[in-house]
């Protein structure tokens, strides 16, 4: 399962004025590109601070761009034993669907999870 997520972004925050400028690269032919994001964070003055680049399917860096420091700030959980088993949902995805017998009485009878497909 994938999303093909492609355009630009603008995050500002409005206390301070910073802002960061996101770049999401369209799916192409090689598998370079797939699911590849990029950014760059400005100061409240303009000035380019750090960078961030990655593939939100895997993990992002973040580059300090005065002191060229990178560091790895986030990185995928690996996917259940039994992905296959789950069709590629995430145990959180799965868990949304659990239904606890204590809770039978306590939810109105248009819960999605009393479906029995």
């Amino acid at each position: 399962m994938y999303v093909d997520i492609g355009g630009q972004a603008t995050v500002k925050n409005l206390k301070t004025g910073a802002q960061a400028k996101v770049e999401f690269h369209r799916r192409g032919w090689s598998v370079n590109s797939y699911f590849k994001c990029e950014a760059t964070i400005y100061d409240p003055e303009g000035k380019e601070r750090y960078r961030i680049e990655g593939n939100w399917d895997k993990e992002f860096h973040l580059e300090n761009l005065e002191t060229k420091v990178k560091v790895k700030f986030w990185e995928k959980a690996p996917y259940h034993e039994k992905v296959d088993y789950m069709y590629g949902m995430t145990p959180f995805a799965i868990d949304l669907n659990y239904f606890p017998k204590r809770l039978h009485n306590k939810v109105p009878p248009t819960d999605s999870r009393r479906r029995p497909d």
